[in-house]
Order: structure tokens, then sequence, then C-alpha cells
């Protein structure tokens, strides 16, 4: 018996408790009743949010959830300490299932932030609070650690923490049996190559959850599937709580916390994810690594508002009112200082091309002014609609963005893919005389250099299955042509493979000359 994805779940929303370190040794009951109401109160601010983006009221029932929960008020917590900037970690046990959970907070504190950034950078693999994460899980199995003779631990964390919890799962593959992530970024690129092999091993070891309308586990790419929770309703001022891991939870009949029923992904931040893997995908790195230290440095205060908008060029600040929206929307990069002007000028062409190549729906566009908003938001004292760059403005600027010189489709030989293929191929065989005249026909009027590789996906199947027909292609065909696929990217990648482990002899023939030397 596994412990329950419910109870993961209010274990990530206990982790928040500012007064956790003081806990170590009780029991999660013994926890409920002693905890520190006055420390939750003294984190509340004037919006009624506390702890973890959660009210007091949330944090009365998750108390009481757990005192009603007799499997849950039995875990014992192992142990509970701080990251060097204060978030939470801890280990908690189960003597019923014989599990150690290994969990961690969300971000806390400015440094944290700009470690989010960082793992978006291209070629960042592993960042400071990745490692300084499994240095500490290492210590937690080593003789005589917590988990010590636990035979089942599992890794769980909401939104950094997430990350974290994964990070230590895919990376201390032998010692995790499971993680559990909540709301957590993915990983970029250079980190899901260098770890592909660990990711596969875990495979469906590895769980995320989200609620409907997160908008941080679109972060990045994932490594799991996301299961999503019926969306709570949160909007306006209260949309950012969509975050809080209690998002996922309703109370029940019987009065207690209980896992929403699974949802679908709020449309709007779909289209925002989208964007954000399309840009992930075809931006620079260096425009990428900027926009994630922009992003990051704004929240942080490392990053101001007047290092990214030149004041001086601003006459009037009503023009402000709109933010970068309004700025990019109209054209006015002329305003921004560099490098982001130069980073701005890019991403648009590359966000009007997602536009226009997603439909130029209502929704993508919605996605796209929130999504900019959220990166910078109006200055200090501007607020209000000064010009309209809604749907007419908006719109119009994106749909008169220059077309891309390339093709954004990526190349998919995965064995979805494969199937989807062989699928064709049994939809086109001909069984009747009739159907060979039908192809003499197709074969007649198809152009296939005329094809356009931006379509959606409708229109390219439609290409794919006319290519089959015309060519009499079989599934042993197809089979083949993946398989040499696979052959030749197993071949590529042991020949880096072997480079990587070239350069990293040499880097440790380096660092022992050097050693050598300062001896």
């Amino acid at each position: 018996m596994a412990i329950s994805d419910e109870d993961l779940l209010l274990i990530n929303c206990v982790m928040y408790d500012p007064t956790l370190g003081a806990h170590s040794g009780q029991t999660l009951d013994e926890w409920a009743a002693s905890f520190d109401w006055a420390a939750l109160d003294a984190t509340i601010d004037e919006s009624g949010y506390g702890a973890g983006g959660m009210t007091r009221q949330q944090w009365e029932d998750i108390v009481h959830t757990v005192q009603q929960d007799a499997d849950l008020g039995g875990m014992t917590i192992a142990e509970a300490s701080t990251r060097y900037d204060g978030g939470n970690r801890a280990v908690i046990t189960d003597p019923a299932t014989g599990t150690a959970v290994v969990a961690f907070q969300g971000t806390t504190g400015d440094p944290e932030w700009t470690d989010n950034g960082d793992g978006g950078h291209i070629g960042v693999t592993d960042t400071p609070d990745q490692m300084a994460a499994l240095e500490w899980f290492e210590s937690l199995i080593a003789p005589g650690g917590v988990c010590e003779g636990y035979d089942n631990i599992t890794t769980t964390g909401h939104s950094k923490g997430g990350n974290l919890a994964m990070y230590v799962a895919i990376t201390a593959d032998q010692y995790v049996d499971s993680a559990f992530n909540v709301d957590g970024q993915g990983f970029n690129a250079a980190a899901l190559l260098k770890y592909r092999l660990e990711i596969a091993r875990q495979g469906g070891n590895l769980r995320t959850y989200a609620s409907a309308a997160d908008f941080v586990n679109m972060l990045f790419t994932p490594v799991a599937p996301t299961t999503y929770t019926e969306d709570p309703g949160l909007t306006g001022a209260e949309f950012p709580y969509n975050h809080a891991p209690i998002a996922l939870l309703e109370i029940g009949a019987d009065g207690l916390l209980h896992m929403r029923p699974t949802g679908e992904q709020s449309s709007m931040i779909a289209a925002a994810s989208s964007l954000l893997d399309y840009l992930h995908k075809f931006a620079s790195g260096k425009d990428f690594a900027l926009l994630c230290t922009m992003a990051m440095g704004l929240k942080t205060g490392d990053v101001k508002m007047e290092d990214v908008i030149d004041m001086d060029k601003v006459s009037d600040l009503g023009i402000l009112a709109d933010g970068i929206v309004g700025i990019l929307a109209r054209g006015d990069f002329h305003l921004l200082k560099e490098p982001y002007q130069s980073m701005f000028e890019n991403l648009w062409v590359l966000i009007g091309n997602f536009y226009k190549q997603g439909g130029m729906t209502a929704e993508s566009l919605a996605a796209i002014k929130a999504l900019l908003q959220s990166l910078i938001p109006l200055p200090e004292g501007i607020s209000g609609i000064a010009v309209d760059v809604g749907g007419s403005v908006l719109g119009w600027s994106l749909s008169q963005v220059e077309d891309l010189p390339y093709s954004t489709v990526l190349r998919d030989f995965s064995t979805a893919a494969e199937e989807r293929l062989k699928a064709l191929v049994d939809q086109v065989t001909p069984r009747e005389w009739y159907e060979h005249i039908g192809d003499f026909f197709t074969d007649a009027f198809i152009r296939p250099g005329e094809l356009d590789f931006s379509a959606d996906d409708a229109a390219r199947e439609v290409f794919y299955r006319q290519t089959i027909d015309k060519a009499d292609m079989s599934r042993t065909q197809i089979e083949q042509i993946f398989d040499d696929v696979r052959t030749q990217d197993h071949t590529t990648s042991l020949v880096f493979a072997g480079i990587k482990d070239d350069a990293e002899n040499v880097l440790t023939s380096l660092r022992a000359l050097l050693g050598r030397m300062g001896g």
C-alpha cells in the first residue's frame, strides 16, 4: 500500500507552515494540535492570504483534515529544516506503508526566483538550488541518515519544490521510488538531454498534478504527463491563488478536504503554455535567457522598470498604461533600452507567427496579452487603459509581423507518430477495383511541393494520407523508416556521449593539474 496522492497533496500544504522546523519529531496529529496560529496570522496580508497563498480559513481546513485523517495524522515529521533562503524541507515518514516522503516547499526569497530563471537558460542542466537539494537528499540516505532503512522513498513538492522533487527523483533514480510534483515547472532541453536515460528509467514513477488555471507548471518542459484538477474559479484579484496548493482541494460533504475531480487545463493557460513552448523552441538561447533573467529580476528587484524602459524617451506617462503590451503593439521599440529592445524585436516576430499559425484566435490573443503583462507589470503609479490594445490594435499588429523564413514544424519520430502513419496506410490500401480508380485521380492532383508545413495538423494529415496513397507505402516500409531514424539517433547519441566523456576526462585532468600547481 502506498501513500495516496490526496495525502501527498495535503503534505504539500503543510510544508508552508512558517514554524514547521519547530515540529521535528512530532506526528502530524501532534503538529495539528500545537499549530502556531499567531505565526500564521503574521503572514496574512491585507488581501486575506498568507503562507502558501492560503487564507486562515483554508489553514483551519488543512489542520482539521489532518486531525480527522488517521493515516495522515499518524505520519511523523522525522526531520524539518530550512534551505539557505528560508524555504522548508522535510522528511515525513509513514510507518503504515514503510515510506519516507522527502518534501520541498515552493519558492521562498529572491535568490530562488533567480534560480528559477536560471533553469530556463540554454545549456544549464543543473541549477544551484537543484544541486543543493540533491546534496541534502544524499545526506538523508547516507548511513545514519533519516531515510536509512526505508524501502520506499517518495519525493514531493509544490511549485519550485515540485521541480526540486523531480530533479532529485531523476538524478538519484536508484534510490527514489516515485515523485509527486504539484504545480512545479519543468526543465529545459539541455537538462532533458543530459538526464534522458534517468527520466526513461523512472517512467511512470513520475507524476505531476496541477490546478486547471495554474500558470507555473507550464514553464519549460515537463518530464511527466500532467493531471489537471477542476478549475476552482479564482478570477480577477484572486487569480494568482490558482497556484496555491490548496487550489487542487475542496471541502467535501464530510467537511474535510479532498482532491478536486480531474478536469481540463484552462484554455487561456493552455494557449499561454503553447506560446512559451514555442518561444522556448525557436527563440535564440541568448534572447530566451534574457527573457527569463528580466522576468525574475523584475520580481526580485534586481531589474528595475527603468532598466527596461528608457523613461527619458517617454513624453507622456499615459502611453505606458498598457505596459509592455502597448509598447510592442504600437511598434514603439525605441522606448526600450538595449539589450531588451533587440530581444523584444526578435521575440515579437516569433509571437506574431505563433498567433498567425494558431489561426489568430481570441484565446491565443488573450494569452499573449496576459503573458506579456505578467512579464513586465505596469509601472508604479500607472493605472487604467490609455490606448486600446485589445483585439483590434494588438491583433492587427501581430497579423502584420513578417513570416519566418523557416518551418517551425518539428520532426516527430515518436511511436505515436509511427502508429498514426500506419493507421493511414490501412485507410488508403485499396480493397476494391473502384478504389484504384480513385487512386489515379488522387495521383493526378497531388502537388506535394505546394504543401504549407506551417499548416495545422489536419492539413498535414491529409497530405500524409495522399502521399502514402500515391507511393503505395506499406506498414513494413513505415516501420523501416522509423527504425532507420532511431538507429541513426542512437548512433549519434553514442558519439555525443563519447565526446561528453572525453571532455569530462580532460576537465578532471585539468583540475588535478591545477591542484598540483596549487600544492
